[in-house]
């Protein structure tokens, strides 16, 4: 939380700077649970105002166990060609979504190369 602090002042960004402070609030308050929780909802708020992708709060919903929301923020953000979807390779909350099969027709979609075989 100190370096998302640190982030949001340097950069100006209000968006940054509210979810870290709810997540900082939710955490003196409860917790992981409570960080989670109040994290969530600032993002959600953040995202319904258009002021944030759906990929950041899916990130949230993973970790609360909401994979049908998550997914349902990840295909808004794949049909907008919102950047933010790109996170979906590579970050570490989301990596749970790999073994569920809407993700692969997701990527299967974007037509990226398949990985090189393993030279065994």
């Amino acid at each position: 939380l100190n370096q998302s602090e640190k982030t949001a002042n340097l950069t100006h960004d209000r968006v940054l700077m509210e979810t870290t402070a709810a997540a900082r609030a939710g955490f003196h308050r409860d917790g992981e649970p409570g960080l989670l929780h109040d994290l969530y909802i600032a993002r959600k708020k953040f995202y319904t105002d258009g002021k944030l992708a759906g990929t950041p709060v899916a990130e949230v919903c993973v970790r609360l166990g909401k994979t049908e929301e998550a997914f349902h923020l990840i295909q808004d953000d794949f049909a907008h060609h919102r950047a933010e979807f790109l996170w979906t390779l590579a970050a570490p909350d989301l990596l749970p979504l790999k073994s569920d099969p809407r993700y692969r027709e997701l990527f299967d979609e974007l037509n990226f190369p398949a990985p090189p075989a393993s030279s065994k």
